[in-house]
């Protein structure tokens, strides 16, 4: 039963897409909202095998991932016997990883901190939003931040470090910069970037106090050194963008999300994926798993909904272009002043 329903959801929903890397997450559903039963986890252990074993063999390397813990409302959201259950779920899914040559990816321990953390300070606190079992965008960007953190994902995104009083520059690190021109009270230059800073959803800000998103994975770095002791506003290609001080400067300041321009253009591929997740979803919800009822099956009917994916195949292709042209990142025009 196992190799038969692996076997038909691979053949259908992945497969046909001759992916190099798969991430799986199953669990959540498996435990069925109860306390551990071995049967349950048992099943779960071998398919999880099975999907791993079949994705490897066309090809593809396998990342398993843990289910974030459910968010009851209760001071004690480790001791809930649901919770409990996901744990053990975890502990195998690691075991089966081992075994097959997986990696393994723990979002379940780092998601329970944060909530053990939280309702210590306030039993009341519901970090997610959503519900229980489906967070909201702030549980939704806590759980990307463990899993990119635990695929490896890197800190930092560029770095330029400048010596104001020298109108020298020190390093720059994924990204150039050129036209430097600097004393103590101003300095301009043009930064070509070799990426854009990660775009976090405006509806996640909560999940940027619960952890540390910004410093893990989303350094976008300006460091000036040498300037006038005082407070200096940033324009990017002529937008005010901020304030700080000098001593922020020396230390180095994160423009991660408040790049003017530059956390916009980020925005723009943010939505543009959005968008292309929407009509993935589109063409295999009400498309590809659509079953025509008996009276209906015809090869005119297959025909159809062959038709139909190959229109939401072209608007994803579509879509994807645009992420590519969007993501491209812009030689921007910086300068400092002091105020």
């Amino acid at each position: 039963m196992v190799e038969d329903s692996v076997g038909r959801g691979l053949t259908r929903d992945v497969l046909p897409l001759k992916p190099t890397v798969v991430t799986i997450k199953f669990g959540m559903n498996d435990h069925a909202y109860q306390k551990f039963r071995e049967d349950i986890f048992g099943a779960y252990v071998r398919s999880q095998a099975q999907l791993a074993k079949v994705l490897q063999a066309n090809g593809a390397r396998v990342a398993f991932l843990t289910s974030q813990p459910i968010e009851e409302k209760r001071p004690d959201p480790d001791k809930d016997v649901k919770n409990q259950s996901l744990r053990q779920f975890s502990d195998g899914l690691k075991d089966v990883a081992a075994k097959q040559g997986a990696t393994f990816v723990d979002q379940f321990d780092p998601y329970m901190a944060i909530m053990l953390r939280e309702r210590a300070a306030d039993p009341a606190a519901f970090i997610g939003g959503g519900d229980a079992v489906h967070p909201g965008p702030a549980g939704h960007t806590i759980m990307a931040w463990a899993i990119l953190k635990a695929l490896g994902a890197p800190a930092l995104v560029s770095r330029a470090a400048i010596d104001g009083a020298k109108g020298k520059v020190l390093a720059a690190e994924g990204c150039r910069v050129a036209n430097l021109k600097a004393d103590k009270a101003t300095v301009g230059f043009d930064r070509s970037d070799d990426a854009l800073p990660m775009p976090v959803d405006p509806k996640a800000e909560l999940a940027l106090k619960l952890t540390p998103i910004l410093q893990d994975l989303n350094r976008y770095e300006l460091q000036v050194t040498g300037l006038l002791t005082g407070t200096f506003e940033l324009s990017i290609d002529g937008e005010p963008v901020g304030k700080v001080s000098s001593e922020e400067l020396a230390k180095g300041w994160n423009l991660a999300i408040s790049a003017g321009p530059i956390t916009k253009q980020a925005q723009e591929v943010l939505a543009l994926v959005f968008q292309k997740n929407n009509l993935f979803f589109q063409r295999w919800r009400t498309v590809q798993l659509f079953e025509f009822p008996a009276w209906a099956q015809s090869p005119e009917a297959e025909s159809m909904r062959a038709a139909e994916l190959a229109r939401l195949d072209k608007q994803i292709a579509e879509t994807e272009a645009q992420i590519n042209a969007v993501r491209k990142p812009k030689s921007r025009h910086f300068e400092l002043r002091m105020l």
